[in-house]
């Protein structure tokens, strides 16, 4: 397990209303999810779980990225989503007794905690917070049954496109460049992502660049053209 602080989350260190649990749950709660939450913090790359781990709560980002991934004794690791701030992780374990997925710090983090058992208290007593849940795990699902056609029809390139918009519609732009990726994965992490080889993002990212949708600026990734990106998977 990645070291971790026990710091304990103050209303001044981090607003309700950014907070989902607050955000969720009613009023009547919100002393007992302060006493009890948890800020934990990860430097880039530790593991905030893993997979067979046993289940002891969720997590929700607070600051920073984290890649959710599934590890096979035969086959390379394979990411499944990525999560930013004020996403849920460990919540698809809640019933379970051993993580089936493994979380990893893509960026430094700050990651509030909450135990198990009363994560299962506030989802029977604040229908709200059920009610976003449900939601949330629909559009998981969804995404992870579009991932599963995208595998299975799209060439590669059609899912590298798709990758570089997940990135955009995942953490956004950089500030002070807006074309750049604020975040972008490492050429390893794309292959895993996109079911193909190191070598094959990068004929494909140099592809993308000679048909000036993207610009590589070292390891970081300008988009150019994101209605020329989203055109090829309308093919």
């Amino acid at each position: 397990m990645a070291q971790k602080s026990t710091k304990k989350i103050s209303f001044k260190q981090h607003n309700k209303t950014k907070n989902l649990l607050f955000k969720y749950c009613s009023k009547d709660w919100h002393s007992i999810i302060e006493s009890n939450q948890k800020t934990l913090t990860f430097k880039k790359g530790q593991q905030v779980f893993k997979q067979g781990d046993k289940v002891v709560g969720i997590y929700i980002i607070s600051k920073g990225k984290v890649k959710v991934s599934v590890l096979h004794p035969d086959n390379p690791e394979r990411i499944l989503r990525l999560a930013g701030e004020n996403k849920l992780l460990g919540h698809r374990a809640i019933s379970i007794e051993t993580y089936p997925i493994t979380a990893t710090a893509l960026t430094d983090c700050e990651i509030v905690f909450l135990p198990n058992d009363l994560f299962l208290n506030l989802l029977r007593t604040n229908p709200d917070l059920s009610v976003f849940l449900i939601n949330f795990l629909a559009d998981e699902i969804r995404d992870t049954e579009d991932r599963l056609i995208n595998l299975i029809q799209l060439e590669v390139i059609e899912r590298i496109a798709c990758i570089l918009i997940t990135l955009a519609e995942s953490f956004g732009f950089d500030d002070e460049t807006p074309s750049k990726l604020s975040y972008t994965l490492t050429r390893a992490d794309f292959a895993s992502f996109a079911g193909t080889t190191y070598e094959t993002v990068i004929r494909t990212l140099f592809t993308l660049q000679k048909n000036k949708l993207i610009k590589l600026d070292g390891k970081e990734i300008h988009i150019v053209n994101m209605a020329g990106l989203k055109k090829l998977l309308k093919k």
